[in-house]
């Protein structure tokens, strides 16, 4: 069957209608001023609509102070286009739905996934196109309909890629899969079959709803549709990673040009109009494990950061292990786990922690089944794309629900960042053991001559193994090759001028069975890298080298400026910008497209296409994916050359790493951000962070509180040992702090001198004033009662400035102070 047979069937066709009803109400649904007696006039003819109707009208979605008996009062207190809202939204539901239920499909998944595009479209467009709120509402409730259509009455006219579950949302290959088969994509389809029913044409936004890379391209409506449609998919789970959530909500803000908080604010919104809408339609939320909205965006961006902690830990596995049971600790406050991790060979390592013994790491296996767990029944799975990078166990029971909700999705952002760990680990094993295989020999020493690396090679050519790092050069071509040099290579380093040596020397002593020995090139120049000097040595045996290469080595060994020009990425592209040369390490992008492979960075506003070869633009910063799977950012300067004789002309483009400049930046960032003897947040941070969470509390409704103390006897011992003693002891207290604070929830701070702050969010009086307690026994017992500390403790409370709550955990200091010191004065 064909979609033609499908059009041209009038019983088919029929079955794929829907009720009179729906297409009258979605006639009033975009006139400019719909009539309230024709809706009323449509719904009373079914007495369970209207039933529907006003349980609906009476949700907690709308807070209606008072119950709403009849249609007219419910249009007087909602109007009539949201009476229009609620009637379209219900009568195709109940159109749809026995279609759906016949052909036992499970229809729910796609309702939830319709219900909350069409709440988030109407949001969008209330504050993008206000005027056009409703429509925007109308076109998401429509815009999957032909393919739920055809699933229950055509489903053989469905692409393989059209019928994965949900059904409603997009799959790779799908638009692809659609346009094969039909000449078209879905969007288009179901504009196509709201016709053939008489729906008015004034849905064209229906067609794009999946065009967000051409976001900017459509009018204000459209982009409401094509956001909300991707905001239900990212929300509902149909992106496996929670990171997807972070990103789009970034082109929110940047869309609307809102604030986080916004952002928050509009997403709660949505959220809660969509779970009232789903309890009035008597539908059940998902499974939590697979969707998103239930988490704050302040939790899913805790989790990210802590998931980027793995791709930089050093130490191998067991420091991967620590730095999970470290963020297990301070969040869960997990006493005993287990862990098994993923190897590079696909190995599984575990790993069991209790707090007596620590992190151990344990045995190996093939399968998790084979490893040897203390905990026997399955536990959560620490999964990234379709690949199982480990496992959490930990005793039954020990976390409620909502804590192991908050679990999994750590684990999510986890499994991410321990799957870039191994990319990166996999990438700096792999030069290591290219540059063991290389044929010539390569020593890396300081700006004094002191070798720091070399390579296998160059310990065969001149024995140079892991015993002499740290050796003199001079004394490794004097011992390894009978080559005296120190005069020369003493002047070399002295002399800012000379930067290269090139030698060729062929020692006395014979080769192995009496044979030629080795001939050998040295070439020896001065670098510089990460502001500091370098000497690179390079050692080749050309014993059987031609006479030709022979001469090139006098003057200019190609060896070197390879190895000189990797420092950044070199490529050549065609004026389309196909890549026909690059380095190194860009060899994998040979043959692919500059402007497929390559990404701007968010503050490119140019055209991204082959336009930009020609602009003469300057530097634009880029970046792409690397074959380990690290993000790398490069400064693009291209230029154009031309070939020779008759090929057609080219581009070259020069890629600067930008890794070193990004690193300082960070620095900068964080040294405006923590006191610099404490690693603690710094003066300015505390009076920001607690604006911010005295605003969060109040937006949220979840209590927060202030801890303030100073030290006692700090001043005794400033003064009597000096202070470096007195530094060493603010540097201990600020390690309390942080082991003993719930990290990316509280925040402590070094407010001046022996002061401290710690603000803690979303906390009852009673933990609060627990909290403040632990920190003082921490300082009673570290300091063995010779340094305590006077705290008040004081929780938010109406009418609070952030001047007032400090004044009061002051004045709480104060008085702990005046009652002899060593305790903790609570006020509430």
């Amino acid at each position: 069957m064909t979609l033609e047979t499908v059009f041209k069937s009038p019983h088919l066709f029929q079955r794929l209608s829907f009720p009179p009803a729906v297409v009258q109400l979605m006639e009033e649904a975009v006139k400019p001023e719909p009539s309230f007696d024709a809706i009323a006039e449509v719904i009373r003819l079914d007495p369970a609509m209207t039933t529907l109707v006003l349980k609906l009208v009476n949700s907690p979605a709308f807070g209606l102070s008072r119950k709403v008996m009849d249609l007219q009062r419910a249009a007087v207190v909602l109007g009539t286009r949201e009476i229009l809202k609620i009637a379209v939204t219900l009568s195709f539901q109940k159109g749809l739905q026995p279609q759906l239920e016949q052909c036992q499909y499970d229809f729910f998944p796609d309702w939830r996934l319709t219900i909350f595009s069409a709440i988030a479209a109407e949001s969008l467009a209330e504050l993008l196109t206000p005027e056009e709120a409703k429509k925007a509402y109308l076109c998401c409730l429509l815009k999957d309909v032909s393919l739920m259509m055809l699933r229950c009455s055509a489903a053989e006219e469905l692409p393989e890629a059209c019928q994965l579950e949900p059904l409603t949302a997009l799959h790779a290959g799908q638009h692809e899969a659609e346009e094969q088969a039909w000449g078209m994509r879905h969007g288009a389809l179901s504009q196509l079959f709201l016709s053939k029913w008489g729906v008015p044409q004034e849905l064209n936004c229906i067609r794009h709803h999946h065009d967000l890379d051409r976001l900017d391209d459509h009018d204000f409506l459209t982009q409401c549709v094509i956001l909300a449609t991707h905001w239900a998919e990212m929300e509902l789970g149909c992106s496996d990673s929670p990171f997807n959530v972070l990103r789009f909500e970034m082109m929110l803000k940047t869309v609307l040009q809102a604030s986080e908080d916004d952002i928050e604010s509009l997403r709660s919104t949505c959220i809660e109009a969509y779970r009232n809408t789903l309890s009035a339609l008597g539908i059940g939320e998902s499974d939590s494990s697979t969707r998103y909205y239930h988490h704050s965006l302040s939790s899913l961006q805790t989790y990210y950061f802590l998931g980027m902690d793995l791709p930089g830990v050093e130490g191998g596995l067991p420091a991967v292990a620590r730095t999970i049971g470290r963020h297990l600790k301070l969040n869960w406050d997990l006493p005993s786990w287990d862990l098994c991790l993923r190897t590079r060979d696909g190995q599984f390592r575990l790993f069991s922690f209790d707090r007596r013994q620590g992190v151990q790491a344990a045995e190996s296996g093939n399968r998790t089944n084979d490893l040897p767990w203390r905990f026997k029944r399955p536990g959560q799975l620490l999964r990234a794309g379709e690949t199982v990078w480990g496992e959490l166990r930990f005793e039954p029971g020990r976390l409620d629900p909502e804590e192991r909700d908050e679990l999994q999705l750590y684990l999510k952002f986890v499994s991410r960042g321990y799957r870039d760990y191994l990319g990166k680990t996999a990438v700096l094993e792999q030069k290591a053991h290219a540059l063991d295989d290389l044929p010539v020999g390569v020593a890396i020493c300081d700006g004094k001559g002191r070798i720091q690396q070399c390579n296998q090679r160059i310990a065969e050519l001149a024995g140079c193994g892991k015993k002499h790092i740290g050796r003199s050069l001079a004394l490794l071509l004097k011992d390894g090759a009978g080559l005296s040099m120190e005069k020369e290579l003493e002047e070399f380093l002295l002399s800012p001028s000379k930067r290269l040596i090139s030698r060729i020397w062929c020692p006395p002593s014979p080769g192995p069975e009496g044979g030629e020995g080795a001939c050998l090139h040295l070439s020896i120049h001065k670098r510089s890298y990460q502001d500091q000097g370098e000497v690179l040595l390079l050692m080749q045996d050309i014993a059987e080298l031609s006479r030709l290469e022979y001469k090139a080595l006098h003057e200019r060994d190609f060896l070197e400026r390879l190895v000189d020009s990797m420092r950044d990425m070199v490529i050549t592209v065609d004026d389309q910008g196909v890549i026909d040369f690059a380095s190194k390490d860009a060899k994998h992008l040979v043959g692919a497209n500059m402007f497929q492979t390559l990404h701007p960075a968010e503050s490119f506003t140019g055209k991204w296409s082959p336009e930009l070869l020609e602009s003469g633009q300057g530097p634009v910063e880029a970046y792409y994916t690397a074959p380990g799977g690290g993000r790398r950012a490069l400064e693009l300067v291209v230029s154009k050359f031309k070939r020779r004789g008759e090929e057609p002309g080219a581009w070259l483009v020069v890629g600067r790493d930008l890794t070193t400049i990004r690193r300082l930046e960070e620095k900068i960032r964080h040294q405006a951000m923590f006191d610099g003897l404490t690693n603690l947040y710094n003066h300015h941070q505390f009076h920001a962070m607690l604006q911010r969470e005295i605003d969060r509390s109040r937006r949220t409704s979840r209590p927060m509180g202030v801890i303030f103390f100073d030290l006692d006897g700090f001043k005794q011992i400033n003064d009597t040992r000096g202070h470096q003693a007195g530094d060493s002891i603010l540097r201990l207290v600020g390690e309390i702090l942080t082991h003993e604070v719930r990290q990316g929830m509280d925040f402590p701070c070094r407010y001046g001198g022996d002061e401290f702050g710690v603000i803690v969010t979303e906390i009852s009086s009673a933990n609060l004033n627990a909290m403040a307690e632990r920190i003082r026994l921490a300082v009673q017992e570290r300091f063995n009662g010779k340094v305590t500390i006077s705290a008040g403790a004081v929780q938010l409370v109406e009418g609070d400035t952030p001047e007032t709550l400090l004044r009061r955990a002051d004045t709480a200091a104060y008085q702990a102070k005046a009652a002899g010191t060593n305790r903790v004065v609570f006020s509430a």
